[in-house]
């Protein structure tokens, strides 16, 4: 016989992740009878003209459409608030015995103390679902009538594991049917309602309306991740190391209009608190307040002590650009403001703010690492020729830049080393506003081959999810990019949109509502290996007759030179600056005189 059990298990690992708790699981191995009378059972009635309705019945329940009985259990450790930052899953066995009506009604929730507090309503309904006989399953934050219906067509009398994720912080809830990875098919509720306090999971039958049909659940459990409540999926993986690794995060800091840009002030205290946590090597800021440009010397003060600043980056006389760096910033300056963009396709106006670029000492690189930041026109206006007007000049701006690295950067000394751009580029490649405007596609202008930028896809570990922008409103879209040249590229680490108020436990540096009170967007940041730390490896080395052809193992853009000798002690240069086009490089030569000895050697 299956048995019920509450189990609480902490995994202890790094703030990167949230920790994973088992909070209430009940396979109803009960004998047949009342839910809240059996022996063992945690279910109270909390609210129904006649307790005792929902019954047990083959270790399973049962919920009709005839009864009225609404249950819950107390979930372990509650109450769960909005402070504590918890991300709630459930999941249960449902069976369908009777069609609900079309509009349905829902019948399973997390519920606060109150009985009529409810949040993540999850429903059935047959409205929409083909062919007839089947039905849906949708969610709704707190309405009364599912916001948001999934596409599955469920069939009666068969088996789903139904999905919900509940974020208490921000009262929003995601559905799904038989998923393995929090990746798979789901639905999110749009309906707003009120930020409340979690401590009970609850079934609800729907008594008078009779719209919910009949219907079996069973194998109910509730956790802190997806993991807890679906055992097929994935583990998260313990995350890779970044020791050793250059990291470079991205943050617009929201300082538009912001009239008091000091040290002391809520907002940017919770900046410098999110910067020090991450501890990256170079950050490049967007929306830095014109007027207020020069507190940026207190935050290096107060924030990142040590650390190298340029701000003298073009401005639309609101708002600019600037980069910090770990290490020494060799120059900064400014590229394209005030540029025509008519050759681009846009003569209204020309280019808003600029493209601005540091170029960067880091240890151990072979090479100078150029960090360029932008900040492409914003989406702005309260029509569709407006919004239309903001998306031609964005991708106009897309391409100035893409221009300047394929025509002005790349041909010259600089091409030969890496660069990687970042910034608020205002466009959600993936969901563009089709419905106000026809969007450009600057972040593919950007990422065309000729600039060897690259498209990456940052997410935050907890959630899976790659949005940026607003976690102060609707967390809904992706602004915020970090495109690295080839050579970066191949040597990403690990990447991740960082979010306090997902972490659990939240680390002692931080606050859990930094990020919200920092600034709309979330901060992105990347690592990366060394590209230039790579073991030489000569992988093949040939005479015939006098002519001698050698094989390495090359990093691209890195510059070799082969050196002769004849004992071993005095070496002479044979060739120099050999600079690497790709991963292999082949240099051919003709020897002469006594030459027995050669190597091949970086500056």
């Amino acid at each position: 016989m299956k048995k019920f059990f509450i189990v609480a298990c902490i995994l202890v690992g790094t703030p990167w992740l949230a920790g994973a708790a088992l909070l209430l699981s009940d396979s109803f191995a009960y004998t047949n009878g009342p839910l809240v009378t059996v022996s063992g059972s945690p279910w109270t009635t909390y609210s129904g003209a006649t307790p005792g309705q929902v019954s047990v019945i083959g270790e399973r329940i049962f919920l009709s459409k005839n009864n009225s009985e609404d249950v819950h259990a107390l979930l372990l450790g509650a109450p769960y608030n909005s402070e504590a930052r918890t991300i709630l899953y459930a999941s249960f066995t449902l069976n369908v015995s009777t069609l609900p009506t079309s509009g349905g009604g829902y019948f399973a929730e997390f519920k606060a103390g109150g009985a009529l507090d409810q949040h993540g309503r999850i429903f059935i309904g047959t409205a929409g679902a083909t062919p007839s006989g089947t039905y849906r399953v949708g969610v709704a934050n707190g309405s009364s009538s599912a916001s948001v219906v999934l596409t599955n067509n469920l069939s009666t009398n068969a088996n789903y594991t139904v999905v919900l994720r509940y974020v208490i912080s921000n009262a929003t809830s995601t559905v799904w049917v038989n998923p393995s990875a929090e990746t798979n098919l789901s639905a999110t509720a749009t309906d707003v309602v009120g930020v409340s306090s979690v401590s009970y999971f609850g079934f609800r039958e729907d008594g008078a309306s009779g719209s919910i049909g009949t219907f079996f659940v069973d194998n109910l459990l509730v956790g802190t991740a997806f993991s807890d409540v679906v055992t097929n999926a994935p583990q998260p993986p313990p995350p890779p190391s970044t020791a050793g690794t250059l990291s470079l995060l991205t943050y617009n800091l929201h300082g538009n209009g912001v009239a008091d840009w000091s040290t002391n002030t809520a907002q940017v205290q919770a900046i410098g608190r999110q910067l020090m946590f991450l501890n990256p090597d170079i950050i490049t800021f967007n929306e830095i307040p014109f007027t207020n440009t020069y507190q940026m010397t207190n935050w290096i003060k107060a924030f990142l002590p040590g650390y190298f600043l340029a701000v003298n980056s073009a401005t639309d006389g609101y708002i600019r650009n600037g980069i910090a760096s770990r290490y020494p910033i060799l120059y900064s300056q400014t590229h394209l403001y005030s540029a025509d963009l008519a050759p681009f396709g846009y003569t209204p106006s020309d280019f808003t703010r600029d493209l601005f670029e540091a170029e960067i000492n880091v240890p151990n690189y072979s090479r100078p690492l150029h960090v360029f930041a932008a900040h492409l026109k914003a989406g702005t206006g309260t029509n569709n020729v407006q919004y239309q007007d903001s998306a031609d000049k964005r991708a106009a701006e897309a391409s100035a830049i893409s221009n300047y690295f394929v025509n002005t950067f790349l041909p010259g000394t600089n091409g030969t080393h890496p660069y990687i751009l970042s910034g608020d580029m205002n466009e959600d490649i993936f969901r563009p506003d089709t419905n106000k405007y026809t969007t450009g596609q600057p972040i593919q202008r950007l990422t065309s081959a000729p600039t060897d930028l690259r498209q990456t896809i940052p997410v935050n570990p907890i959630t899976d999810s790659e949005v940026t922008e607003s976690i102060q409103g609707a967390l809904n879209v992706r602004f915020d990019y970090i495109m690295p040249c080839g050579l970066l590229y191949s040597n990403i680490v690990t990447s991740q949109v960082f979010r306090t108020d997902l972490l659990n436990p939240v680390p002692p540096n931080l606050l859990a509502n930094d990020d919200i009170t920092a600034s709309d967007h979330l901060p992105v940041i990347m690592y990366f290996n060394n590209p230039y730390a790579v073991p030489f490896r000569l992988t093949s080395f040939a005479v015939t007759n006098q002519n001698a052809t050698l094989q390495w193992e090359s990093v691209t853009g890195l510059t070799y030179r082969v050196e002769i000798s004849s004992n071993l002690t005095a070496w002479n240069v044979l060739a120099s600056n050999l600079t690497a086009t790709g991963t292999n490089y082949t240099f051919n030569t003709n020897l002469t005189g006594n030459v027995n000895f050669l190597r091949v050697r970086t500056p």
